[in-house]
Formats: C-alpha cells, structure tokens, sequence
C-alpha cells in the first residue's frame, strides 16, 4: 500500500511539472483579465450582429492558457470592436441585391454565374464608412476581392475541417457607384480570373433601358441633325447599359426626347458668331489675344423666347467657363475617349446684343487665375468708327472754354468710348459731340483769314531750332479781334467743291479746327500763317491749357484770340521764336515748318538717314531729321515730280490735311493702347 501511494505522488508531481511550465510561458494576467472582461462585454449584448456572434463564439472556443498575450490581444480588440460597431451595424444592415457586369463590355452579365458562388449580400454603415457584407464559397478555392481589397472574415459556414463557404466585409466607397470586383477560382487545371463591377441595389429594369433604346432610335431617324443631338444620341448610347441606374436612364430620354423636338428650331436659327471679351474693370482692355486661344467656335440659336451662346472651351490647364453665373450644359466632347481636348457648352443669355458678363478660371500648376470679362457677340464697331469718336472727344477737350452741352456731350462720348459700345453708339455719340462742338458758343473760330502779299524772306534755322527769319512778314489781317476776319459761314462752303482736299476741309470744319469765310468760301489754296497754323495743330492735339504767358518781344503781335494757342505751343515745345525774340505771327509757314511742328507735337523719335526727294539738298540740315520722321510717318508727303519742295508756303488746304493726320495719328495710337 505504501508503494502504491508513493507512485501515485510521483504521477502527480509528474504532471504538475509538466504543466506548470506550459501555464508560465503563456499569456500574462493582465491581457487574460482584458480578453475575460471583452469577452464578458460581448456575452451580455442582447441582440449580437452576425459578426459578433461569430466572434464570440471563437472566443469561448479559445483557451487563454494556450494563447500568447498578442494573440489575446487581437482576440480582445476584435471584441471590443464589434461590441462596439453592434448596434449600429444592426440599424443599418440591409439586405440588397448584387449585379455582376464584365468590366470591358458593359452590357454583358455575369449573374448567372457568379449568383452561385457570391450569395446574401447586405449592406451597412458605420459614420461615414459603407461596407458590404456577401457569403463567398469555397468550391474551386475561390476568392473574391472588392475595390482592390480581400475582405475581412465574419463567419464560416459549415463544419470545422469542412467549411463551405465564408462571410466577409469589404470596404467600399458608394452604394450607388458601380465597385470594381474580381474573382478567381481553380478549375483544376488552371486558375481563371474575371473582372467585373458589382452593383449594388440596381433599379434599372429591362424596360427602362427598352425606353432609351427606343428614344435612341427615334434620334438617330432625324435626317439632319443638330450638334447637340449628334452629341446626345452618343451620350446616350453609352450610358445605355447594366451600370446606369434608372434616374440616369430616364434623364437621357428626356434629353434626347427634348433635342428631337428642338432640333428644327436650332438648326432653323443656329449661326455663327463671333465673341469679343472685355475686361470687366476696364472697358477698353481687350482679353481676345488670350481667350481665343481657349474659347473657340462661337454660335448663337434661339427656341422660342430664349437665347443661346454655344461655344467650344478648351480643356486646357481644367479651364472653366460660366457665362452670366451660369455653367454650361455639355453639347459635345472634342479628343479622343480618355482625351477630352474641348467641350462645347450650350449657354442661356439674355441677350445677343447686349455684353453678358463671363467668367474664365484655369490652373497653372501653382496657382487658380480667374478673370471676369464681358462676352460681346458681333461686334459691328469699326476701328474707323472708334478712331472717329477719339478724335472727336481729342477737339472738344482742346476747347477751352465749354457750353454745358458741349460738357455733357463730351462726357457721353467718353462714356461710349470703349469695347463695348456697338456702331450705332459709337457713330450717334460722336454725331452729337460734334453737333455740340460747332454748337459751342464758348469756343472762338481759329483765324482763317489770308494775310495779303507778304515779301518773305528765306528762312534758316540753326542746328539748334531756333528760327532766324531775314524779314517778318508785317501785314495786318483785316481784323484782329477774330483772328482774320473768319467766322462761321452761313451754309456750306461753295469753293471746295471737287478740290483735292474736300473731304478733309469737311471734316476740319466739322470738328471745329477750321471754319469758312463770311462769304462762304474756304479759299483753300490761299497761304496761312504761323499764328494760324499753330492755332489748328494746338486743337488737333489737345494741348492741355497754357501755364504763363507769352513772353516774346512782338507778343502784342499776336491777337488776343490767339494767344492762349501760342503759348500752349511753347509750352509743349512745338514752337520757338526767332534770335531777335520775336514770334512772327504773320510770316507765313513753310513746308519745312510743318514738318518740324507736327513731329515735335507728335512726340516722334526723329528718323536719320538719307532722304530720296530730288531736291534733299534743299531741305536745311538742321530739318532733314523732322522731314525725314514725318514722310516716314505719313504726315507729309512729296509732290508728283519727287520733289519735297521745303521752302514752298503751305495753303490753307495742305495745313488742315496734315492737321488732321496728327488727329488721326494720335487716335490710332491711343486705340492701339487701350
């Protein structure tokens, strides 16, 4: 008996050694204690999700002694997750449909196949986070992926050693968006695999897509077509397939079913047009020479009552293009499929008329440019219509002393004077002015008067400029208190008819530069003098008002009519006196003169080289720069034989001529500017 007991010690020491050892080097009390209390946590939940139950379950089946503290810890952490994500798991766990639809031919279903295999799909939310949980079998060693992902297991299904199938979750970013998917299996001699989307919860039925292909068909029947329609027959076609959903399939026919009843009235009021844009904040600042680039192919139509700007945007730099605060509706997509190099967009407008207020936005890599600007669709405003005005509102600003009328007319006309403006504006405005101009009863009439026989000296001026001059002329004109005796003629002038310089008297006297004789002649061919021709160029340019007063020794010379102009003159370096201090105002002025005081009035960089007139060597050293600039400039010119003919008096025609190509000089440079 006493050796029985002996041995029955020893078994029992035997075995607790062996144990003992396995216990220590498994986990430790703390993580037992947390995967007892996670555990505990979990048994309590009363109603459990399906993925907690599993995992309960595997829980209860583990034994803490066996395990490492890293393996609790999943174990712990899986709990608490689930115990966590429960109730809200079970709110929104849906049960749903899954369509399978081959990735490269979107009209083709997997369903009768993989329905088989991929079985119970449900959907759920946890915050922001969508998943989708479906039953996968094991047959074939098949796996399943979603969105690029394995899924992550909730239950097996069947005995252990024997599990037919298993439930995962996956992670996907919509419940409407079609998620890529793929699936392989092993067929025993090789492992296939296919790509396709899963759609979840498809309400789209066979009718619905029998609808559009119907509304397809009936589009593709009209003969002629609309862009917009050709456009939208495409659209249609390809969203005519298992992934579109029923609100999309019902949008395409009502597009289409609108564009076949509008496409008769588009294309009967379809043309194109052609689209300025003006800087929102300064009227007069063009974007053409960049936008045209970008925006291309304007048109216009009308349905019924309602305007429309069609036009091709670039989708370069991911420009945007809104068109009085609206984005457009996609008419057609330029480039290749994946290449998109344009869109044509159909916008509503207000007017065609009338601007339309735009905005353009586009990224340069380092930065979002956006620019606003007026869309104006055909322009009929000329370049000779806008040159007009600017040199209609140049001779009323040279006026100095200015009617009321004549300042609102102004001020009209400076407030037309822009991009926007259309022809009939610009031509109405510069009418008016010009109306107020003659109208003005502030301005006094630039002395028009010929000054009688003059024995002129040969004039010589010195390198220098300064004018020296071997006798002054000393005629008084007839009446000095109006500058020669012109006044404004009581009708039209009855002496230039078929002259040479018509239309240009015309015009000098209709922007106030010149006016006739009481008689009613103009006597062009007669000679002017300085006085004379320094009054006009002072209006044709626009000097700003005299600061002082004149200070030449024959200053009592000048009239007083004329005093303000000479001296606006001098002060803008147009002119200077003689050695002996004197002005002349009555010497009469030569061709070379006129050169010399348009290009200094021009502010023209002066031209050197060699001049081709037959009679160069006539014309004084110091001269040959200014006539060199201005017949570059065409403000002179030679006459028939290749003469420049320096010395030769100019007539009141040729004065008023070069006079009004400084005006138009200046305008072209100023509409060049803006």
């Amino acid at each position: 008996m006493r050796g029985l007991k002996q041995l029955a010690l020893v078994l029992v020491l035997a075995l607790f050694v062996n144990v003992l050892p396995a216990y220590a080097a498994g986990a430790s009390d703390e993580a037992i204690d947390a995967f007892e209390t996670a555990l505990g946590n979990a048994q309590a939940v009363g109603t459990k999700d399906e993925a907690l139950t599993t995992e309960v379950a595997l829980a209860e089946a583990a034994d803490p002694a066996a395990l490492s503290d890293s393996e609790l810890a999943a174990y712990t952490a899986r709990l608490n997750e689930l115990v966590a994500a429960n109730d809200e798991v079970l709110a929104t766990l849906a049960t749903a449909t899954a369509d399978y639809v081959k990735s490269t031919d979107f009209n083709n279903s997997f369903n009768s196949s993989f329905k088989n295999f991929l079985t119970d799909p449900k959907t759920y939310r946890i915050g922001d986070k969508k998943f989708l949980r479906i039953q996968v079998s094991t047959v074939y060693s098949l796996k399943f992926t979603v969105d690029g992902q394995e899924g992550t297991t909730v239950k097996k299904i069947g005995e252990p050693g024997s599990v037919t199938a298993v439930v995962y979750d996956y992670a996907i970013p919509s419940f409407v968006e079609p998620v890529l998917s793929e699936i392989s299996y092993d067929t025993g001699n090789r492992i296939m695999t296919h790509e396709q989307y899963v759609v979840l919860n498809q309400d789209a039925t066979a009718d619905d897509r029998a609808e559009l292909t119907a509304a397809i068909a009936t589009a593709e029947a009209v003969e002629t077509k609309d862009q917009a329609l050709t456009q939208a027959i495409a659209d249609a076609k390809a969203a005519n397939n298992l992934l579109s959903r029923k609100a999309t399939l019902a949008a395409y026919v009502t597009r289409l079913n609108e564009l076949v009843a509008a496409n008769d009235k588009i294309l009967g009021t379809l043309a194109t047009a052609t689209a300025d844009y003006v800087k929102s904040t300064d009227l007069n600042n063009s974007f053409n020479s960049s936008f045209k680039n970008f925006l291309s192919n304007a048109q216009t139509y009308q349905i019924d009552d309602k305007k429309y700007l069609r036009i091709q945007v670039s989708t370069v730099y991911s420009l945007k293009f809104t068109v009085d605060g609206q984005e457009g509706t996609p008419v057609k997509y330029v480039g290749e499929s994946g290449s998109v190099t344009a869109v044509v967009y159909d916008y509503a407008i207000p007017s065609f008329v009338e601007p339309v207020l735009s905005v353009i936005s586009y990224n340069t890599g380092s930065r979002i440019m956006t620019h606003e600007q007026y869309v104006v669709l055909n322009q009929d405003a000329t370049e000779e219509a806008r040159t007009a005005l600017k040199s209609s509102i140049a001779t009323a600003e040279a006026i100095v002393n200015k009617s009321d009328a004549l300042g609102q007319a102004l001020a009209a006309a400076k407030d037309a004077d822009n991009l926007l403006s259309r022809l009939a504006t610009l031509t109405s405005a510069t009418q008016a002015l010009n109306n107020a101009i003659a109208a003005n009863t502030s301005s006094t009439p630039i002395s028009t008067t010929p000054v009688g026989t003059d024995t002129t000296g040969t004039d010589t001026e010195d390198t220098t400029g300064t004018d020296t001059d071997t006798q002054e002329n000393t005629t008084t004109p007839a009446n000095p208190n109006n500058g020669g005796g012109s006044t404004t003629p009581a009708g039209p002038l009855k002496d230039i008819q078929g002259n040479w310089a018509q239309a240009s008297i015309e015009r000098a006297v209709n922007l106030n530069l010149v006016t006739g004789y009481t008689d009613g002649t103009f006597k062009p061919n007669a000679t002017i003098n300085r006085v004379e021709f320094t009054a006009i160029i002072v209006r044709a340019l626009g000097l700003q008002p005299a600061q002082s007063t004149l200070a030449f020794a024959d200053s009592d010379k000048v009239q007083a009519w004329a005093k303000q102009y000479v001296q606006q003159a001098v002060e803008a370096g147009i002119i200077n006196g003689f050695d002996d201090q004197t002005f002349r105002p009555s010497a009469n002025i030569s061709r070379v003169e006129l050169a010399v005081m348009l290009v200094r009035g021009l502010k023209l960089e002066l031209e050197e080289g060699d001049l081709s007139f037959k009679d160069a060597s006539a014309i004084p050293a110091w001269a040959k720069a200014y006539v060199a600039t201005a017949v570059k400039y065409g403000l002179l010119q030679g006459s028939t034989d290749g003469s420049f003919n320096p010395a030769k008096e100019a007539t009141r025609a040729e004065a008023i001529t070069v006079a009004l190509r400084a005006v138009d000089f200046l305008a072209e440079k100023a509409a060049a500017n803006s």
